[in-house]
């Protein structure tokens, strides 16, 4: 008798399986699955910078807009620029905090997230601190050392200033949310933050106070 053929046949049921897996797979990289997943980091990303440009939306209806807002633009730069330099600090923790969640060292993730708070926050104070003793040149850099912007910046650069260590310490709280896979949470933050952000602005830009007083450095304190 001829040899026994040992191969296995093949089993026709797992080709529904293999079929099933493809779809799966085809779904998960559809335009619309990788649509719906990055949506909670374009909103993380894109809250504050829509806020700002509503900001300056409802800046220019105001009572002199064009000084208000050149002012407020040229120091909002600068404040952004720096915090933007700092972005580094957001890189560090989402990386570290991934990988100390993804490790279960717990004892080392406490001490990431309690050191990257603290190092946003002196950062922050630093940055403003530095900026401020710079006013001088900065302003200049910035052509508003001349009347009549000169005034309105001066009064509007330390209260800008002021927002620096808790922007800070909001880019690095949410950045400690991704890390821990949060995403949406993170989103949510910076959405409802924005959302308050821009609705103090309204309300102060609006009310007799500001009105009445030039107006900016009350809605700086708002923002």
């Amino acid at each position: 008798r001829g040899a026994t053929d040992m191969s296995v046949p093949a089993n026709n049921n797992d080709e529904p399986l293999v079929r099933i897996a493809e779809d799966d797979f085809a779904k998960a990289v559809s335009l619309r699955a990788i649509l719906a997943a990055s949506l909670p980091s374009i909103v993380n990303n894109a809250a504050q910078p829509i806020a700002a440009a509503l900001q300056l939306g409802l800046l220019g209806h105001s009572d002199s807009a064009a000084q208000r807002v050149a002012v407020f633009s040229a120091v909002g730069a600068a404040v952004t620029f720096v915090a933007n330099i700092s972005n580094f600090v957001i890189v560090v923790t989402m990386s570290r905090v991934g990988h100390a969640l993804g490790a279960k060292r717990w004892a080392a993730l406490g001490r990431t997230v309690w050191t990257v708070l603290v190092c946003a926050l002196v950062i922050g104070l630093l940055s403003a601190l530095v900026l401020w003793l710079g006013r001088r040149p900065l302003l200049s850099a910035l052509s508003l050392s001349r009347p009549p912007l000169d005034d309105l910046a001066e009064s509007y650069l330390p209260v800008a200033l002021l927002r620096l260590p808790p922007l800070l310490l909001l880019r690095a709280s949410s950045a400690v949310l991704v890390g821990y896979q949060r995403v949406k949470a993170a989103s949510l933050l910076n959405l409802a933050l924005a959302c308050a952000d821009t609705a103090a602005f309204y309300l102060l830009l609006h009310s007799s106070l500001v009105l009445a007083g030039g107006g900016l450095v009350a809605v700086g304190a708002a923002v």
